[in-house]
């Protein structure tokens, strides 16, 4: 039986939070847990691929597509419309066996969900970008004059790199508020399809970050939010009456919302619990606190906290944004020549840049270990076996999918490296200044331990002089530093 939440009781804690545990009640024990352990990264539901499901999926899905079309007086009016007229369009990207993948992974591979979700995305598509939109994937040119200016300001914006888990992940900023429902959707479908472009991504889904700061207004004093329902901001929703959640071809893995601790965000705590629907219900994620408290809590979901684009007075952070769009821009003119650019780094990527390690980036982590676990067997061999050795770890980052990225500091954006003898020398220089550092911070922990035998010798202490620093550790990309720092 659904709950129902008076309008008096969305002040009312126990009320909301009795909501949402009834909707998490009402599913099987299993697919609470594995929304859990989804939601903080544990484990991935994404089917595992092989031919043969690949093929009957499809089959299957073209099958129910037919049947949808052949029944749609049944779904409402104007159901399937898009679908029809892309069909007949003599350039479209509707029958592609990649477009089709993307719904059938969103999905899990079902092929009755994959269609109709298929048809009703198209359906927001032509009702939101026009029969352009079933011509050709959504780009930058899209969105023009006070549009443009609102996908400028970046108060929607990808971040860019995955988190712990190889999710993307979209952040969604207070300031958005004062768009129009409609602009709203329409950036939002934007960068689900941007982000949904690479098969890693449909497999791992996405992460959305609603970030409300920490001051009790912050993003929506001195102006007026224009929630969908209230007058002039009627919401955004099919003529057949299916939502944008049947519409988004992104399989959103968790809806975090972090609001600070006060009476006015517990209200509209309240207002998301309720609209947002049983469907997403049971993975929205509530972070209550200052921003700090509320950071700790995200970060125990492997999402990378220090790549939110807001600052504590709530000023929009916009470098890596900036970069990213120029990038974007530079892919959509140019497919072919910009072949190479890196929108967004994969999981097992490894990244080099001479700025900085990029260390929290977990390609990179992992790189690091494999040169820990070389580090002897290189100390001991003599030239030719230290290149072995290189090619080797060269081998294990590609036969788990990884890349070698390099940073373009013309383009500001990450480059894929296809010279594998390159690739070799820039490992072999990592397990070098990785020996280094080592054998450096060796050497400062042995001096540390023979000053201090001196100091208390005697029972006696002394102050170090100005040498106690002088073998502090050397920074040779390594050191951890957070993606908004100058190393990105």
């Amino acid at each position: 039986m659904t709950m129902i939440v008076k309008p008096q009781d969305v002040t009312d804690d126990h009320a909301i939070n009795e909501l949402v545990s009834s909707t998490l009640l009402r599913l099987k024990f299993q697919d609470r847990n594995n929304i859990r352990e989804e939601t903080h990264g544990v484990q991935n539901l994404a089917r595992e691929e092989t031919p043969e499901l690949i093929r009957e999926s499809l089959f299957q899905m073209d099958k129910e597509l037919e049947a949808l079309l052949s029944a749609s007086h049944k779904h409402g009016p104007g159901f399937g419309c898009a679908y029809e007229q892309a069909r007949s369009l003599p350039t479209t990207f509707v029958n592609d066996r990649d477009y089709r993948l993307k719904f059938l992974r969103c999905t899990l591979f079902d092929p009755a969900k994959a269609a109709d979700k298929m048809i009703v995305h198209l359906d927001y598509l032509l009702l939101l970008f026009g029969p352009r939109a079933l011509k050709e994937s959504l780009k930058t040119n899209f969105f023009v004059k006070e549009e443009a200016v609102a996908l400028r300001e970046g108060y929607i914006q990808l971040l860019p790199f995955p988190d712990q888990s190889g999710r993307r992940v979209i952040v969604f900023l207070p300031q958005i508020l004062s768009y129009t429902p409609t602009l709203r959707v329409k950036l939002g479908f934007f960068f689900c399809v941007v982000a949904m472009e690479n098969a890693e991504s449909q497999r791992r889904g996405v992460v959305t970050i609603a970030w409300f700061g920490s001051s009790p207004l912050l993003g929506i004093e001195g102006s007026t939010p224009r929630v969908p329902g209230t007058p002039g901001n009627k919401p955004v929703i099919l003529p057949s009456g299916r939502s944008v959640a049947n519409g988004l071809h992104a399989r959103i893995i968790g809806i975090h919302f972090c609001f600070p601790d006060t009476p006015i965000f517990r209200i509209i705590r309240a207002f998301y619990v309720i609209a947002i629907g049983e469907h997403w219900r049971s993975r929205c994620v509530f972070h209550y606190g200052t921003k700090l408290e509320m950071q700790y809590k995200m970060m125990g979901y492997g999402i990378p906290v220090s790549q939110i684009p807001a600052t504590d007075t709530g000023v929009v952070k916009v470098k890596n944004y900036n970069q990213w769009l120029r990038t974007r821009r530079l892919v959509e003119k140019d497919p072919t020549a910009n072949a190479q650019i890196c929108e967004c780094p994969g999981l097992n990527d490894v990244l080099f840049r001479r700025a900085g390690s990029c260390l929290a980036h977990p390609g990179n982590a992992r790189f690091k270990n494999m040169l820990e676990s070389k580090k002897e067997k290189h100390v001991n061999s003599n030239q030719t076996e230290k290149r072995d050795i290189a090619w080797s770890i060269v081998e294990l980052v590609e036969c788990k999918n990884g890349r070698f990225l390099s940073w373009d500091t013309k383009k500001t954006c990450w480059m894929i490296m296809t010279d594998r003898v390159e690739i070799r020398q820039k490992v072999a220089m990592s397990i070098r200044d990785f020996n280094l550092q080592s054998k450096a911070a060796e050497n400062q922990q042995s001096y540390q331990s023979s000053t201090n035998a001196f100091q208390h010798h005697g029972g006696k202490k002394r102050k170090l002089d100005s040498t106690e620093n002088i073998f502090s550790p050397c920074n040779i990309g390594f050191s951890f530093k957070p993606y908004n720092t100058p190393c990105l």
